[in-house]
């Protein structure tokens, strides 16, 4: 992996982008999505840096996520407080039911990508020391 752009390796645009975009064809950019998805190690050399800038672009996003759940979370709380506080009646038990709902979920919803991407890091081997 030498000579690679260290801002591939991280998923950093632009560069990044216009490596994904530009030197790879649609079956490499297939492959280095499957390699993530299977948790196997890539074989190809040259497509290598792409799986590891992939998984560092979709943990992002997965961190992302949490705090928009965090956020959804807070939110549908302090609809529930104000519904219970200032207009009691029956619309609090839906906000309870979706709050509910959100509690099961959002761990789930962030949890499982994170395990697929920690597993496809895995697959990939140790972190190269440059």
């Amino acid at each position: 992996m030498e000579g690679i752009d260290t801002a591939i390796l991280q998923g950093r645009d632009p560069p990044w982008r216009t490596a994904w975009e530009q030197e790879l064809d649609d079956d490499e950019r297939a492959r280095v999505e499957a390699c993530i998805a299977d948790a196997t190690r890539m074989t190809d050399p040259r497509l290598a840096p792409f799986v590891l800038g992939r998984i560092a672009r979709s943990r992002r996003a997965v961190q992302r996520r949490a705090v928009v759940m965090l956020v959804l979370i807070a939110i549908t709380f302090l609809s529930l407080v104000g519904i219970a506080l200032f207009r009691p009646g029956a619309w609090r038990f839906a906000y309870v039911g979706v709050l509910v709902a959100e509690l099961l979920i959002a761990p789930w919803l962030v949890t499982r990508p994170a395990r697929r991407l920690d597993r496809a890091r895995r697959a990939q081997g140790p972190p190269s020391v440059d």
